[in-house]
């Protein structure tokens, strides 16, 4: 009996020990639910100041909306394809806002990447439009603190710049009515049923596959089909006649159809030299306005790819040295929106 109240006594002395060590060996860390730094770049003391814009600042307007920040290092350390991707998993998994109100706003920063996003709530995106949030991603202070690596400054005014926007557009903040009103109009994903519609998707390409079987046993038949024999016929016909180098060049434009009119009109008593040399012009044609078309294409993409398309920011950088270091972090488990919605609103990125 002894030896087991001895044993109790040194498990329960351990136990306290492992709790004290617990308690003195774990960083410091601000003791709020609005950011989650996961890039370890925002120091106690800024994260403290965030948590109180939203208890103090925030919180006496109607609804209470609210900011939240997320840092990481690269989008490739996520299950997103890009920031825009990234921030609406963000909205999805923690629901920022207040619940019925949809009014979280959620500030995205990528160290590495050099990447930040602004992201709204459908009930935030009336008082902070996509215009707002550009002027803030590309305000020169914050840009210039980041350059810096100085991201707890820059993210702290990218907070101030949002919440006195929230303050002095209170009203232009959708009521808790006009959400669930636009929550209505959304198709229920819930309900969807995976295997019906991948039964239904087979379905219809079978029906595809079927519909073109036919149309092409009506339309194309093996009289009108390139066959073997023609394809000796016309090769012979070839090889009987003269053609420049620039021509012979020009064959490989033609296709099963083109060879097919030519021993059509052959067999009607046209010479085959001249059709052909007919044909291979519009074939080359034929060929010069496809390439045209694809080089058209690819432009388009190059200039969607440098210009345009879903980013507010032009500006590129080739330092890497960018990475900045801190003491202080911030545990997921304690990060947490309010309920508050799945975004739906607007956003707008950028570079720095």
């Amino acid at each position: 009996m002894g030896y087991i109240k001895r044993k109790s006594a040194l498990l329960s002395l351990l136990f306290s020990l492992i709790v004290m060590l617990m308690f003195f060996v774990q960083p410091v860390k601000a003791d709020n639910h609005d950011v989650l730094d996961q890039a370890n770049v925002i120091d106690a003391e800024t994260q403290q100041k965030i948590k109180q814009v939203n208890e103090d600042k925030l919180s006496k307007i109607k609804g209470h909306p609210q900011i939240a920040v997320v840092t990481h290092d690269t989008i490739d350390n996520t299950d997103a394809n890009d920031i825009d991707e990234y921030g609406q998993q963000l909205f999805d998994k923690y629901k920022f806002g207040t619940k019925g109100y949809d009014n979280g706003v959620l500030i995205i920063v990528l160290v590495k990447d050099h990447k930040m996003r602004i992201q709204t709530g459908y009930g935030a995106e009336s008082a902070v439009p996509d215009l707002f949030a550009n002027s803030v991603i590309n305000d020169d202070t914050v840009k210039k603190d980041f350059r810096s690596s100085n991201y707890s400054d820059g993210i702290m005014r990218m907070v101030n710049l949002l919440s006195n926007r929230l303050v002095s557009h209170k009203d232009d903040l959708r009521s808790k009515s006009d959400v669930e009103a636009n929550a209505n109009k959304k198709p229920n994903k819930d309900s969807d049923n995976p295997v019906i519609e991948t039964i239904l998707f087979l379905v219809l390409i079978a029906i595809a596959v079927g519909i073109g079987y036919g149309f092409g046993k009506l339309f194309y038949p093996e009289s009108r089909r390139f066959s073997d024999e023609q394809e000796d016929q016309f090769n012979q016909l070839l090889s009987q006649t003269k053609l420049t180098y620039k021509q012979e060049m020009e064959l490989s434009y033609l296709n099963n159809g083109d060879k097919l009119k030519i021993l059509k009109k052959v067999a009607g008593g046209a010479v085959f030299a001249t059709v052909l040399i007919a044909t291979l012009e519009k074939a080359k044609k034929r060929n010069d306005r496809l390439e045209q078309q694809a080089r058209d294409r690819d432009r388009d993409d190059w200039h969607d790819h440098w210009f345009g398309g879903g980013g507010s920011g032009s500006s590129y950088y080739d330092d890497d040295d960018w990475n900045s270091s801190s003491d202080w972090s911030s545990d997921s488990d304690d990060f947490f929106g309010g309920d508050g919605g799945f975004s739906g609103g607007g956003g707008s990125d950028g570079d720095w």
